[in-house]
């Protein structure tokens, strides 16, 4: 079965293509913490093995959790569109289609369980169930974690996401007002600048920003922020994707500039001994 047959064959299960959209422009807008959601996870001590925030495409981010205990493991990730519930919806079709198995191992989830979810279902050692809600895609997975009951898990993180939905979630995402170039032409290994410019209401936020390159040939003279130093290896047209995420609430904005890297000119000064 390749990944296209994969994919009819789950939105087959799940009834994907009949799930309507229910007002969808509302979502959910969520402070999210390690200690918020380490209250949702079964008694005793979970230690945080893994904890990291990364944009996955434009409008869209996650973030992610590894907990241990011994030798089991739990792992919570969270995606949060400011596009709407369809990305949210999308994702959770890639992650359920991603496996290397010749069959889609996962079959509907509980009904209750958010807009739509769908639940791994080969034991014994694993147990995964995700689940689209809104605007937010949450995956649960258990490892070498027996009597672990994730379905309980998720039922009690949904009912935290319920409560904190707004009426826009365009209205609460921040918001990129301008993006400025210190050149829209520069000569391979030449410097460029690039400045996001936030809304004023957007810079008390603690901001991730992540810039990508349609040619994958970028060098970043340190770290990335609201300024930025680059340059490229290779001459050519440039597209450069900028995407700034709130790393509490994974809502973003991104934009794209373009500008041209020509070859660096030579010295035609000759050579003297």
């Amino acid at each position: 079965m390749n990944r296209d047959e994969k994919i009819e064959t789950l939105k087959s299960r799940l009834e994907l293509d009949i799930l309507e959209f229910t007002d969808p422009a509302r979502g959910v807008a969520l402070a999210w913490t390690a200690a918020l959601v380490q209250g949702f996870l079964p008694g005793g001590t979970w230690d945080v093995r893994g904890d990291t925030t990364y944009p996955v495409e434009p409008g869209a981010a996650v973030h992610k959790w590894v907990w241990g205990k011994g030798d089991a493991r739990l792992t919570i990730e969270v995606f949060v569109s400011s596009e709407g519930p369809l990305a949210a919806r999308r994702r959770l079709v890639k992650l359920a289609t991603s496996s290397t198995m010749a069959i889609v191992p996962y079959v509907r989830g509980p009904a209750d369980l958010g807009d739509v979810s769908t639940i791994f279902t080969i034991p014994p050692k694993s147990a995964r169930l995700i689940w689209a809600y809104k605007n937010v895609c949450v995956t649960i997975k258990a490892h070498e974690a027996p009597g672990i009951d994730v379905t309980k898990i998720a039922g009690a993180l949904q009912e935290h996401l319920a409560s904190h939905v707004v009426p826009r979630i365009d209205e609460v995402v921040p918001r990129i007002e301008h993006v400025e170039l210190s050149a829209k032409k520069v000569q391979v290994h030449e410097p460029l600048t690039i400045r996001i410019r936030m809304r004023k209401e957007d810079l008390a936020r603690d901001l991730l920003v992540d810039i990508t390159d349609s040619n994958f040939a970028l060098r970043f003279g340190g770290n990335l922020g609201l300024v930025t130093t680059v340059s490229a290896d290779t001459p050519g047209p440039r597209k450069l994707t900028i995407l700034v995420t709130d790393k509490s609430t994974l809502l973003s904005a991104w934009a794209t500039v373009t500008l041209e890297v020509t070859p660096p000119i030579e010295d035609p000064s000759p050579d003297h001994d």
